[in-house]
């Protein structure tokens, strides 16, 4: 994890890794430019794949089950992921006020547990939000495709947080965006090679409640953008992070490396 290991030590232990191995992959560009400044050595870009059949699975009495469960009976917002912060969710948790100002009813459901969940917890009630931010724990991953289906934009608001750490990808974002969910996520680490603006959905700037709060607007208020975004997404999704084609390219790689 070359993001937040910035000792010495674990620089040089990173170094001796790299230059030791018959070959090296990294899962975004950004993690490529990380990685080839600990250690002179080419990597190849192979990100992390989706299930598509699995994703893109979920049943409409499921979907409607999910928001029956929450009380969701207006506008969805979904996250998934660690609460931890890294992933920023305090920048979305503060948007929520415009935005349910703006869309009275609707309702922020957070998946996930992690460190920073009391402190979410209480900050959704000094915003006197806690009646629009829906904590719902962790959902085992095969439970996760109708959650995505209900939502009408999911949002990814990491950030680079105070040791370095940030998105080397973001999963979810391509578990979203196989569900067929448009998507809103900050411009940090490896999530443009996922997130084209204005065109496989919408990128911020980290640490911008505005911001975050104007691209679920866009989104929610124009449903022929929504579906745009959404279709060209899945389209991106499909050429490049399905798991055949991403272990295709690990088998490239290991008889390469083998080869040699």
């Amino acid at each position: 994890d070359v993001f937040p290991l910035n000792s010495p030590f674990f620089r040089l232990l990173s170094c001796f890794s790299i230059n030791s191995a018959a070959a090296v992959t990294v899962n975004s560009g950004f993690t490529k430019e990380a990685v080839e400044k600990i250690a002179p050595k080419a990597a190849k870009v192979i990100p992390m794949g989706v299930d598509l059949k699995l994703f893109s699975s979920a049943s409409a009495s499921a979907v409607a089950a999910v928001r029956k469960k929450h009380s969701i009976k207006g506008k969805m917002v979904l996250f998934v992921g660690r609460l931890a912060e890294k992933k920023g969710v305090v920048y979305l948790i503060s948007a929520m006020t415009a935005i349910v100002k703006a869309h009275p009813g609707c309702k922020l459901l957070v998946v996930g547990d992690g460190p920073e969940k009391a402190a979410l917890v209480q900050q959704s009630r000094q915003l006197g939000l806690s009646a629009s931010v829906v904590f719902a724990g962790s959902i085992p991953n095969q439970g996760l495709p109708p959650y995505y289906r209900a939502a009408d934009v999911f949002v990814l608001p990491s950030i680079v947080d105070s040791k370095g750490d940030t998105e080397g990808l973001g999963v979810v974002l391509l578990e979203a965006i196989a569900a067929g969910t448009p998507v809103v996520a900050s411009d940090v680490g490896g999530i443009p090679d996922v997130v084209i603006n204005n065109r496989t959905g919408l990128l911020v700037e980290q640490k911008n409640p505005q911001q975050l709060a104007d691209a679920v607007f866009a989104i929610l208020r124009n449903k022929s953008l929504s579906r745009k975004l959404a279709a060209a997404a899945k389209k991106h999704v499909e050429k490049g992070y399905s798991w055949q084609k991403i272990a295709d390219k690990f088998h490239e790689v290991f008889s390469a490396a083998l080869s040699k």
